[in-house]
C-alpha cells in the first residue's frame, strides 16, 4: 500500500501572498494614522490660539491695553520669550501659556511656538495685536500655513486684520 502522506499547512506562495496583504493595510493604516495627527495638531493650534485671544481681551479689559511688543512693534517673538512675551496672561487671565503640539511643551522659544507682536512697545500704547503660529513652513512642517490660516475665521477679525501674518 502505497498510501501519499497529506501535508497540513500552506504553501509558500498563499504565505506571501498574506504578507502582502497585511503590509498594504499596514501602510494604509499608517498614512491614516498620521493624517489623524496632523489634523489634530491643527485643531490643537486653533484652540491655544482662541484661548490666547480670548485672555488677551480679557486682559484688554481689565488694563485697557493689550500686553506691549517685546522688541519692537510688528516684530514677532514666541509668547513664551524670556523678555517678556505673553507672561503677562499667566495666571490671571490663563493657568498656563499654550504650546505648539510640535514643541514638547515648551512655549519658551522653541522650533514651533505661537508668536506675538503689537503695535507698540509701551503698555499705555499698545491697542492692537497680532498672533501666529511661528512663520516658517518647515516649522510646523507645513500644518498651518498662512492659507490655512486665513481659513479659520474665528482667528481673524477683519476690522483689524484681513491676512494671517
Amino acid at each position: 500500500m502505497s498510501a501519499q502522506k497529506r501535508v497540513l499547512g500552506f504553501t509558500l506562495i498563499e504565505l506571501m501572498v498574506s504578507i502582502a496583504i497585511i503590509a498594504i493595510l499596514a501602510a494604509v493604516g499608517i498614512v491614516v494614522y498620521s493624517t489623524a495627527q496632523k489634523s489634530g495638531r491643527v485643531s490643537k493650534r486653533v484652540q491655544d490660539l482662541n484661548s490666547l485671544k480670548t485672555a488677551l481681551e480679557l486682559y484688554k479689559s481689565a488694563t485697557g491695553n493689550y500686553p506691549p511688543a517685546v522688541t519692537s512693534a510688528g516684530n514677532f517673538v514666541c509668547i513664551g520669550a524670556a523678555a517678556g512675551g505673553l507672561t503677562a496672561l499667566v495666571p490671571n487671565y490663563m493657568p498656563i501659556l499654550p504650546a505648539d503640539p510640535l514643541d514638547g511643551g515648551n512655549a519658551v522659544n522653541g522650533t514651533n511656538c505661537y508668536e506675538y507682536t503689537a503695535n507698540s512697545t509701551t503698555a499705555a500704547t499698545a491697542t492692537e495685536y497680532k498672533l501666529r503660529t511661528k512663520a516658517t513652513l518647515a516649522a510646523t512642517n507645513g500644518e498651518m500655513t498662512s492659507s490655512q490660516f486665513v481659513q479659520q475665521a474665528s482667528l481673524i477679525d477683519p476690522a483689524k486684520d484681513g491676512e494671517a501674518t
